[in-house]
């Protein structure tokens, strides 16, 4: 990142690769959806599909499960800030292209950590780049002290960018 007035990149959420947090949720989806799975099948071959369809939720469970082992993973997100423009992409690896943000830097009115959602008592935060009414929300996958470290960043160097007079 640079604050020289010059194009700055910033990784704001690099997939993390398999991780043992990764490799345990992996795991147990697998178990669940596997159960599930089980559940299922025999109770359509039982001639019970009204229970089967009980299973729906358990499914959505582990579907929810599976994401979240496979996101960190394969997710990255990089955001660049230029003196004129900025840009904030988020890819899913080999799963194709995710989102795209772009616009000019002197619309952007901040960045603000924000509580995504509470998990076993545990805050699950990220970042919002607020460009007017809009916010982009980025960095989901980084720890609160580094979240804190690339609020701090932007904030600088948007602060650093010359703005426009209205």
């Amino acid at each position: 990142m640079h604050r020289d007035g010059s194009d700055a990149g910033c990784p704001a959420g690099q997939a993390k690769g398999v991780t043992s947090e990764t490799l345990g949720t992996g795991t147990f989806a697998l178990t669940w959806n596997g159960f599930i799975g089980v559940w299922t099948v025999s109770a359509v071959t039982a001639g019970a599909p009204l229970f089967a369809l009980f299973s729906l939720p358990f499914w959505v469970a582990g579907a929810t499960l599976a994401t979240e082992a496979v996101l960190p993973v394969i997710q990255e997100t990089v955001l660049e800030i230029g003196v004129s423009k900025f840009e904030l992409r988020e890819t899913m690896g080999v799963f194709g292209d995710g989102k795209e943000v772009a616009g000019y830097t002197t619309d952007l009115d901040g960045v603000n950590m924000v509580t995504e959602m509470v998990v076993n008592g545990t805050p699950l935060k990220n970042l919002q780049l607020v460009e007017g009414a809009l916010k982009h929300s980025f960095g989901g996958g980084l720890s609160e002290i580094e979240l804190q470290w690339v609020q701090t960043e932007i904030r600088a160097f948007l602060e650093a960018v010359p703005q426009l007079d209205a």
